[in-house]
């Protein structure tokens, strides 16, 4: 699945609460951005295995409007997500998340 194809999903289905994307190698920080500015009942987000999500995915969501992602996001998984290195991207994302948790 590519970066187009998640933007179109995600603007034409905004209220996704889940959304697994585990091992879509195409999807890269450009799918993450337009997840953080359309889905904002998004409580579930697996990235795990894409292989092209980095830092600056953690910063948009983290970043996301005060009334989308950051409110509703409980679950992140990133596991073998090799282009996230910083954990101050981490530690951003965790604060600004009030409820969310990160395998």
């Amino acid at each position: 699945i590519t970066d187009e194809a998640i933007a179109s999903i995600v603007v034409h289905c905004s209220g996704l609460k889940t959304l697994i994307l585990h091992s879509c190698r195409g999807v890269t920080d450009r799918a993450v951005e337009s997840i953080a500015l359309h889905c904002k009942q998004l409580q579930v987000l697996d990235l795990s295995w894409c292989d092209n999500v980095t830092d600056r995915s953690l910063q948009m969501l983290a970043r996301s409007a005060a009334e989308g992602v950051r409110k509703t996001l409980i679950t992140l998984k990133i596991n073998s997500c090799y282009r996230i290195t910083f954990m101050k991207s981490v530690t951003d994302l965790v604060e600004s998340c009030a409820n969310l948790s990160i395998d």
